[in-house]
């Protein structure tokens, strides 16, 4: 598996390249409140120092992962003026729009998740995640906004060679789901068993998904998920080799510290005939067992097909998640939190 690099990392600002050394980074927060502000960057003695304007109180950020295209930051940790940590916990800034100038300005979507249960576990507790498989329309459509309401985040795994085909999201909705903040994984291209391939074929099905989501812009795509489920030690073997971080099975169970593989997550499917409390159980088992649980959805809508919740149900299980306080993470942060690298 590719290794994280940690120190210095490489980031791109127009025609200028700067340099994060992972260190602490000097900031003005911006309120939860606040959709967008303008933010000057420039390289200071720790690393990279921004500030908001209008913005009084400044914070200490710890930055974890850095993307590119749209230039995205997930922070580790937020300590205030007093060199205490606050509640706003693990910030996500999305960098959307560049203004030309000379010290960089840029225009910036803040999510604090302070007060909620967003930002990612500080320790391998209990925790949710939240996967949307093969790319549909309606993870987008409605899924999406319903999660954003809820301050809650998601894994869509996208299809690549579907995009914009039938009722598959195409590229601009996938980019807009990791503006936002959310992770979006590989699903392969064409969504084939891939223990059926060759191992030529197989391998470019892994590689092909990830490279396209890359390419458009959608993050760096270190989570995967396999078609059917369909695994076994050559195909895992090949996800590591092209520096994923995280694979989900269609294994049902938990995952749990210790005994957790990153390449073979468990996961509790959601059908048509599954029950909102068969849900709400999970995730109480979840918090009794100090585990990590992944639910599994695909559309949503009323078209009553086999792997289908109803926006109701949805609103449902989201209320329900959000009001137990459990931290809900991505495939990628769930991976990095129990294996301590969180």
């Amino acid at each position: 598996m590719k290794e994280r690099q940690e120190n210095p990392v490489g980031v791109g600002f127009g025609p200028t390249i700067l340099l994060l050394t992972m260190a602490m980074v000097s900031c003005a927060a911006p309120s939860s409140e606040a959709a967008a502000s303008a933010v000057s960057i420039e390289r200071g003695s720790n690393g990279v120092v921004m500030r908001w304007s209008g913005d009084q109180d400044q914070y200490t950020v710890l930055f974890s992962e850095t993307l590119s295209a749209p230039i995205s930051w997930q922070a580790r940790a937020v300590v205030g003026p007093d060199a205490t940590e606050t509640t706003a916990t693990a910030k996500r800034f999305v960098f959307t729009d560049e203004t030309p100038g000379s010290r960089g300005f840029y225009q910036i979507s803040a999510s604090s998740g302070a007060g909620t249960n967003s930002a990612p576990a500080s320790s391998a507790g209990p925790m949710v995640s939240l996967d949307f498989d093969d790319g549909w329309n309606s993870a987008h459509d409605i899924a999406f906004p319903k999660l954003t309401a809820a301050g809650l985040k998601a894994t869509f795994y996208i299809v690549t060679g579907r995009m914009g085909a039938g009722d598959y999201m195409d590229e601009n909705k996938v980019r807009d789901l990791f503006r936002a903040g959310e992770e979006v994984g590989a699903h392969t291209v064409t969504h084939r068993d891939l223990t059926t391939l060759s191992a030529d074929d197989a391998f470019a099905e892994i590689k092909g998904s990830r490279d396209a989501i890359r390419a458009m812009g959608a993050g760096d795509a270190t989570a995967f998920n396999y078609p059917f489920g369909a695994y076994d030690s050559n195909i895992v073997a090949m996800v590591k080799s092209y520096g994923f971080e995280a694979a989900r099975t269609s294994d049902g169970g938990y995952n749990k510290k210790g005994s957790m593989d990153p390449f073979r997550l468990k996961r509790q499917g959601v059908q048509n005939t599954t029950a909102v409390s068969d849900i709400t159980g999970w995730v109480d088992t979840a918090i009794a067992k100090n585990v990590w649980l992944v639910i599994v959805f695909h559309k949503v809508g009323y078209g009553n097909t086999q792997y289908e919740i109803t926006p109701e149900n949805l609103d449902q299980v989201i209320a329900y998640v959000k009001g137990k306080g459990v931290p809900v993470v991505t495939a990628t942060e769930g991976v990095r939190i129990m294996t301590g690298q969180e």
